[in-house]
Order: structure tokens, then sequence, then C-alpha cells
């Protein structure tokens, strides 16, 4: 079996990957691999999970010979991507012992070294099978990738941490207590509320392009809710916070409703000013509306 890939796809798997493997495989080592399968199609598909969220990538026309999957080594990924030249190409075969032995061309020049890795029976079977349905995800993942500005980094406020989708009115919120973004969707994503965790993974989905582009979907099993994103080869899922977000609309004035308010900026609120400017001020946003919350 062998997976080829250019140094484009080596340094954008490392990028992606990255996002999804943690802290937490130093307490479990095989966390901090990849599993790569060479598919009968001719695609390779790689797996990460750190067991609350999975990321999988299918590169087309990657895999010549397909095989068994393997693990690899995050690290070992990471380096060779800072050692390709821009030409280079990086070729991952394996025997029937498992044995991994990696082989970077460059023009002319060959260099091939073997892998350390673990048996892929380790790697978790953290994806699940989760019913989904078309919807315009890069709308979606913009609205998270901005609510996720304004929620919470308390670690006592745990449920405010994530990003809430709310179903009923179809849009995205995220907030600390004291600032608050609301989003609107064209239609809700899911049948029922969901809390996302704020992962680097939304932050940089950067595969939708096109609202026609995506599917989504969301499955109780065991009374947690996990949820599911796809655009192009890319397929993210997440377990979601359990916990009841609160009621972020007492706390936002109605747009219909006069309202009268002092706001004093200072320089510490710079960042948050600059950050609303970006996320916002774009061709489908022809209005801003401030809400100052007062912390009880």
């Amino acid at each position: 079996m062998s997976i080829r890939l250019d140094r484009r796809h080596v340094r954008s798997l490392v990028q992606e990957m990255g996002r999804v493997i943690n802290g937490r495989s130093k307490s479990l080592p095989v966390l901090a691999h990849i599993k790569a399968e060479a598919c009968a199609n001719g695609a390779a598909v790689f797996t990460a999970t750190d067991l609350e969220q999975s990321l999988e990538i299918t590169l087309p026309a990657a895999a010549p010979n397909p095989g068994p999957a393997f693990l690899l080594p995050m690290d070992d990924l990471r380096q060779l991507s800072k050692s390709m030249g821009p030409a280079a190409h990086a070729t991952f075969d394996t025997d029937a012992d498992g044995v991994i032995t990696v082989s970077v061309e460059a023009g002319e020049q060959s260099l091939s070294r073997s892998l350390a890795t673990l048996p892929v029976t380790e790697f978790p079977e953290a994806l699940r099978e989760i019913e989904v349905h078309p919807y315009p995800v890069h709308r979606l993942l913009e609205a998270c990738a901005t609510a996720a500005h304004f929620a919470s980094t308390d670690p006592d406020r745990h449920v405010l941490s994530g990003v809430f989708i709310h179903a009923d009115a179809s849009c995205v919120v995220g907030t600390d207590g004291r600032r608050l973004c609301r989003l609107p969707l064209p239609e809700a994503p899911f049948a029922g509320d969901v809390i996302l965790p704020r992962s680097k993974v939304l932050s940089g989905f950067s595969a939708a392009t096109d609202d026609d582009a995506g599917a989504v979907g969301r499955l109780e099993h065991e009374g947690k809710a996990f949820v599911e994103i796809r655009c192009g080869g890319v397929r993210w899922q997440s377990a979601c916070l359990d916990a009841t977000y609160p009621d972020y609309r007492q706390v936002i004035p109605a747009a219909t409703v006069p309202w009268d308010a002092r706001m004093t900026i200072t320089p510490a609120d710079a960042h948050f000013l600059e950050t609303i400017l970006r996320e916002f001020a774009d061709a489908d946003h022809e209005e801003i509306h401030l809400a100052l919350l007062q912390e009880r």
C-alpha cells in the first residue's frame, strides 16, 4: 500500500489535524497519530481525534495502491513538512509487517527512512454514523467563527464557552456575559438546539466556498448530542456541550424599540471594536447593533 503527497498536502494535513491533536495525546499517545487509509477508489483518507471531536480529510488520487490502514505520527509529519522543498513529494509505503517507509523525492534525488509508529488497532473508532442533509455550510461556519470571538474564556463559565445554535430562531449566538453576538442563519441547521464547543477546526474550516456545498447532521446517543459538518473532502464531528444555554434574548434591546444609553470607549476596548468591524463590515451587514450588557 502507498500514499503519495506533495508538500502542499503535507502542510495542509499538519495545519488542519493540528487543530484536533492537543494536550490529551500526552496521556494517550495514540491520539498524537493520524490514521491513514488508502481506498480502492484511489483516495487517501486521514483521520484525527481527541475523543470529543474528530476530523476526517479525504484527498482524491493520492493513493495509487490501496491497502490496510496505518498510523502516522504527527511529530514526524510536522518535521517532514518543514524539510520538504517546493517540488518535493512524499510517499508512504507499508509492508506485510506494518513497517512504514517514507520516501521523499525532489527531482532526481530521493531519501527514505522508516517511521516508528503504533498498531492501527489502538486508534479509537471515534467517528459515528450520523445522517446528514444538504446545508449552506459556509454560512454556518462563518457565523460560528464570528460568534466564537464573543464566547467566554472563563473556565468557571463552561456553558458560555461554546457557540449556541438556536433552532427556533435560526441563529448563532456567542456571549461571555458582557458582550453578545447574534447572527441569523438562512434556516436552522439542526432539528434542535446545540452548543458547539469553541473549536479551532471551526475557525479554520476554509473548505466551504459556496451556498450549495456541504451537509450537516445531528445525532442523539445515550443522552448526548453529536453533530457532523461536511464540506468538500472535509468531515468534522463533535460532541456538543451538555448544558442549558441561558436565555440571551432577555438582555438584547429590541431593534425596533427606542434605546438611549451612554457608552464609554477605552483603549482596552480597541481589540473588541476592531473585531466587530473586521467581522461585520461587509456587503451582507448593512447595520451594526451594539448591546451593552450590565453584569448583575
